[in-house]
């Protein structure tokens, strides 16, 4: 990967985030592993952090929006700026649940 599945920037930019080996692009707020993790035949890094059904929603989120989503491992927030983008984006999910994948909120 060269680029960013949701935000499209080229060879993006990360920040950690405070799960070891994750940094999430400073574009859009996607995670991604970058070293030290698991990666499973075929797989090189960066690994996308995110379950492959959820990136039609954040690419959708991004497309709408232009706002990071910040769905990486975070013990606390780097930042008032990235709680409220964090917390704007679970608002528009709220609002687009027709996006989300079709086991969100399934119960067992």
């Amino acid at each position: 990967m060269s680029k960013c599945l949701i935000c499209d920037t080229e060879n993006f930019p990360g920040g950690w985030t405070d799960l070891n080996g994750e940094a999430s692009c400073l574009i859009c707020g996607t995670p991604y592993q970058i070293v030290n993790g698991t990666l499973l035949v075929g797989e090189v890094y960066p690994r996308c952090n995110i379950d492959s059904a959820w990136l039609p929603c954040l690419r959708a989120y991004w497309q709408e929006t232009r706002k990071p989503n910040w769905q990486g491992i975070f013990l606390g927030w780097r930042s008032q700026k990235q709680r409220i983008e964090a917390e704007d984006f679970a608002d528009w999910v709220h609002v687009h649940k027709e996006l989300l994948p079709s086991k969100v909120g399934e119960k067992k």
